[in-house]
């Protein structure tokens, strides 16, 4: 039975990873070298006690007490375990009551609300984003003065929900994504030119075809290499990029922006030939090693260009919110947005060496 957990556990981590990447790169780890320390001894601590406070306490009361209800219906145990992860998520998740009057502990569900999380794909999502961009920053910073920033971030984050949202319901938040948010905003700031690992599912299949034909035109010239792929590129952005760009804007806009794309699908789809085009041609026409692998699971992508892509992500359906015109249910995007540009403080948290070589143009 532990092995069989074991496995189903495992299973369920690839196959979050897997999907979350499929159009959207996921990183899972940072290419650069520390200059400090080798080990981020309290990048990992905070994994394990999210993990700990997730798996030891939450867990069992959130899946055997709905298993339970599925099997004994809305009686007996299931019942009583669903109720007491509820208790947990009102007592100790984030509420505008608990912060603006005396309902349950106070403002420190501000503090314990940062080590709950709602489910376990809520949990790995974050410790895979936390594993990435932690290490480095708790090099810079130094572990204490990292764990300082992190809380602090985690709590601008969520103040800033409650201050930014005039309409927000009295539901209980949990997450570590805003104190992360931040670690991530700090990263883009101290190490702008830097590139992690990712996943993304898209890159790999979108490999297979330039990388053949880099084998088969790589003796051509820059700008003949340009125009095939150029060609090639358009066919496959007429066939799926209308599709690709429609799935991109869901995601960064939300259900909002739907409506027009598809009362305008012509201009999706001459949007999608127009950047099949400009990527493959793009692809081909550098200067590519020919005996690099065809398929290829993993890339290196700059980190600047996607933590502004999650920048922008957070920004508009965060504007929805404080505008009234979205409700804050579900992800909590205002707590990342304000989590990010709490990032703005890191240089008060840094080393007194790295903070000198920054602003003097130098290697951090």
């Amino acid at each position: 039975m532990g092995f069989f957990l074991l496995f189903a556990f495992l299973l369920q981590i690839i196959l979050t990873i897997f999907l979350s990447s499929l159009f959207i790169p996921t990183p899972f780890s940072d290419t650069g070298t520390v200059r400090y320390r080798t080990i981020p001894w309290m990048t990992f601590a905070l994994i394990l006690v999210n993990s700990l406070v997730f798996i030891i306490w939450q867990a069992p009361n959130y899946y055997q007490g709905f298993q339970a209800l599925q099997e004994q219906g809305l009686s007996g145990s299931g019942e009583l375990m669903v109720n007491r992860y509820i208790e947990q998520l009102y007592l100790y998740g984030l509420r505008s009551s608990s912060i603006r009057g005396p309902a349950s502990i106070g403002a420190f569900t501000s503090f314990t609300s940062m080590f709950m999380h709602a489910n376990l794909d809520h949990l790995l999502g974050n410790m895979i984003f936390l594993w990435t961009f932690g290490r480095r920053v708790e090099d810079a910073c130094g572990a204490g003065r990292f764990l300082v920033f992190y809380l602090g971030a985690g709590m601008v984050a969520n103040i800033g929900t409650l201050v930014l949202a005039p309409s927000l319901d009295d539901l209980p938040g949990v997450g570590a994504s805003g104190a992360i948010a931040g670690v991530m905003g700090a990263y883009l700031v101290l190490f702008p030119g830097a590139h992690v690992k990712a996943f993304w599912g898209i890159d790999s299949v979108f490999r297979v075809p330039v990388m053949v034909l880099v084998r088969l035109f790589g003796q051509m010239s820059s700008s003949a290499r340009w125009i095939i792929g150029g060609l090639i590129g358009g066919f496959l952005g007429y066939l799926g990029g209308g599709l690709f760009l429609s799935l991109l804007t869901l995601e960064i806009f939300g259900e909002s922006a739907m409506p027009p794309l598809l009362e305008n699908i012509q201009f999706v789809v001459a949007a999608g030939i127009v950047l099949g085009a400009l990527m493959f041609g793009y692809a081909l026409g550098q200067q590519t090693d020919k005996d690099a692998p065809i398929w290829r699971w993993t890339v290196n992508i700059p980190a600047f260009g996607f933590l502004i892509f999650f920048l922008i992500h957070e920004v508009v359906p965060s504007i929805n919110v404080i505008q009234g015109t979205r409700e804050l249910v579900g992800v909590n995007n205002l707590a990342h947005l304000s989590g990010f540009l709490a990032a703005l403080a890191i240089f008060f948290y840094v080393r007194k060496d790295l903070f000198t070589r920054y602003f003097s143009g130098r290697t951090v």
